[in-house]
């Protein structure tokens, strides 16, 4: 398949286009499983046109979906022109692409003229809606020789196609599984489908609900087995050789007529053989009666074949439903087991966003802490320093006092113009006091605003954690209603699937007692048929026939029972064959059941574990709630301590210097 990606990017180049890379990803996927998947992809008429030309040149590729894309009407017509020619494509699927107008004829002309396509499926379309291009349609299906399936539901059939669809269908050789569910045929378009199926003796399965069609036609057209159209090919085989022996016994009925004048002649020879004849009517009486004691056996033997015919089907049908009951059990288990799965990765990693977030808050808040401390680090810091420097001046104050007090003793003349001096020095030094004073005032300010916003953003934190845990509850508990939801409506559309499974059994029962109606029928008119061409045989052996004959006749019928008694014992070997096969599809079912309630209590435990574990983290949350606001409050109380402890050392210097 890189050869169709080749070429797919070669067409883009020469068209000046840019390549679709879903085109691409979908080519190389073809590649290497044979199905090209393009399903709800929206391309461009040009890019469709393309698909085919790759198509058309490549054989690597089994089966097309292109289901829901709303391909243009000028995509499907080159696309269907294209796919005419393909010869390795064996199953089309264009549900859902709004198939109208000429495009309904050009489907047909795929259909006349490909003739390796097996599977084509037509759903959700418009072709109804154009009952001339329909005609051509069906002109297309009754000339293929290759489909064998055909899905025609919800395309807006109306009773007028139905002529042509069943003209179709009676041309048809090769079609086994025809879909017209959900259209609007009729109840004449039903018995025209009838008709047609009568005529038809390839056609195996066919879905005719939502139709407009009485039930009786639609159980007639759904209960149509592979055994039925033998039963149409036996019948139609045995009047054709009923026509051919009429028309014998007409050119005999001539030839009696034409040799009466020789029959006159003939008389006496008659007479003559009159007695042989009654000695050979004798023998043939003889004959007759071993005849109807073989014919008594092998009646008994039909009808033990057919009881057993019917207990073999019953067994069918029987381990058909087993086996249908438990893939429905297994897919209800596997898609449950991934609900459940997904439902707790969703919930673990809805439990992950909420430990990482709380982790980045408690983060956050550890590193505004730390910040905190460091600024009330430096600001004890410098408070320290401004008290050394005040303790400082206080010494150099002293030293001045002691120094005046010497000079004032020394230089008692010079005292008045020193004290002035010593006057202007302190007035300076109070004045520097009093501005460092300010300024450290204002910077306790800033700390006491920078410490209440510090308590403002924790109050934020634990509005913002309560927020956070609210939220966390009230998901938990719509994800705990949700599931239960939807376990209650999963259960509820159980038992209706387990009360619709009852119906159609009963229906199947139904099917079953009306089929093994239309074959007595079957067989009684196979009876009559029988009837019918024996009397000319009877005839043709009274005249021509010899004793060597019933001889022959005679050991045919006793190798025909001997094949018979083979065959019965052959079909009881099948019956328990298949008695076998239905307890070992019970034991895996029992074992099914059994490994689901497993999966179910492992759910139940990993459930219970996430929300203990949910607890448990609420709790680790509330401790360090508890933790942060015990450190909030012994930082407050010791900050406080502090100012306090600051504030009359501050106005002690100052009463020092009036004094």
């Amino acid at each position: 398949m890189v050869s169709a990606v080749k070429i797919y990017i070669k067409l883009c180049q020469d068209a000046h286009s840019a390549p679709n890379d879903d085109v691409i990803a979908a080519l190389k996927a073809a590649g290497k499983s044979g199905e090209l998947n393009l399903r709800k992809q929206t391309l461009s008429s040009w890019t469709w046109e393309s698909l085919g030309r790759v198509l058309s040149s490549s054989g690597a590729v089994s089966k097309v979906d292109l289901s829901d894309c709303l391909i243009p009407s000028q995509g499907v017509a080159c696309l269907l022109g294209h796919l005419a020619r393909n010869t390795s494509v064996h199953t089309l699927v264009l549900r859902g692409n709004n198939i109208h107008s000429h495009n309904v004829g050009r489907v047909g002309a795929l259909l006349k003229h490909n003739g390796h396509l097996k599977k084509l499926s037509l759903e959700w379309n418009s072709l109804g809606l154009f009952p001339e291009m329909f005609s051509e349609f069906c002109e297309g299906l009754s000339l293929n020789m290759s489909l064998e399936s055909l899905d025609l539901k919800n395309n807006q059939l109306p009773p007028e196609v139905a002529r042509d669809l069943a003209q179709a269908i009676s041309r048809n050789k090769t079609l086994k599984y025809l879909d017209l569910r959900w259209n609007n045929l009729g109840w004449n378009g039903g018995q025209l489908l009838q008709a047609a199926l009568n005529k038809n003796i390839s056609l195996i399965k066919v879905k005719a609900q939502g139709n407009y069609i009485p039930q009786e036609i639609v159980r007639a057209l759904e209960q149509r087995t592979p055994k039925d159209v033998d039963h149409l090919a036996q019948s139609e085989f045995l009047r054709q050789r009923l026509a051919h022996l009429k028309n014998m016994e007409k050119k005999l009925a001539q030839h009696a007529l034409e040799s009466k004048d020789k029959m006159a002649e003939v008389v006496k020879l008659e007479q003559e053989r009159s007695k042989e004849l009654e000695e050979l009517a004798r023998a043939n009486e003889r004959s007759n009666s071993r005849f109807s004691q073989l014919e008594n056996i092998l009646s008994e033997h039909e009808a033990t074949i057919s009881n057993l015919q019917t207990q073999l089907q019953e067994t069918e049908a029987d381990l058909k439903n087993t086996r249908d009951k438990v893939t429905d059990s297994e897919f209800r288990c596997s898609t449950i087991a991934v609900e459940r799965d997904e439902r707790v990765r969703a919930l673990t990693s809805q439990l992950e966003e909420k430990e990482a977030q709380l982790a980045r808050t408690e983060a956050d808040a550890e590193r505004r802490l730390t910040s905190e401390q460091r600024l009330t680090a430096e600001l004890r810091a410098r408070l320290q320093s401004q008290e050394e420097e005040g303790e400082r001046l206080r010494q150099d104050v002293a030293q001045l006092n002691d120094k005046l007090k010497a000079l004032a003793r020394q230089h008692e003349g010079t005292l008045l113009h020193e004290h002035s001096l010593n006057q202007e020095l302190l007035s300076k030094c109070e004045r520097e006091w009093e501005a460092r004073t300010t300024k450290l005032q204002r910077e306790n300010k800033v700390l006491t605003e920078r410490l209440e916003v510090s308590e403002r953003g924790k109050g934020e934190l634990g509005a913002q954690l309560a927020m956070e845990r609210a939220q966390r509850q009230e998901e938990v508990a719509l994800t705990t209603q949700q599931t239960r939801a939807r376990e209650a409506g999963k259960l509820v559309q159980l038992e209706e699937r387990v009360s619709s499974l009852r119906e159609e059994k009963q229906l199947l029962e139904t099917q079953l007692a009306q089929s093994n109606s239309n074959i007595t029928q079957l067989q009684q008119q196979n009876s009559s048929l029988v009837v019918e061409l024996a009397e000319p045989q009877r005839r043709l052996a009274q005249l021509h026939e010899e004793l060597s004959s019933e001889r022959v006749s005679s050991e045919r019928l006793k190798q025909h029972l001997a094949e018979r008694n083979a065959h019965e014992s052959e079909c009881r070997k099948k019956v328990e064959r298949l008695q076998q096969e239905v307890e070992a599809l019970q034991k895996q079912a029992r074992e099914q059941d059994a490994r689901q309630a497993e999966r179910e209590r492992e759910k139940d435990n990993d459930l219970h574990k996430l929300q203990m574990l949910l607890s448990q983290r609420d709790k680790d949350i509330n401790n360090i709630r508890a933790d942060e606001v015990e450190r909030a409050g012994v930082l407050y109380s010791a900050f406080s301590k502090y100012l306090g402890s600051l504030s009359p050392s501050a106005s002690l210097p100052q009463l020092s210097l009036r004094t």
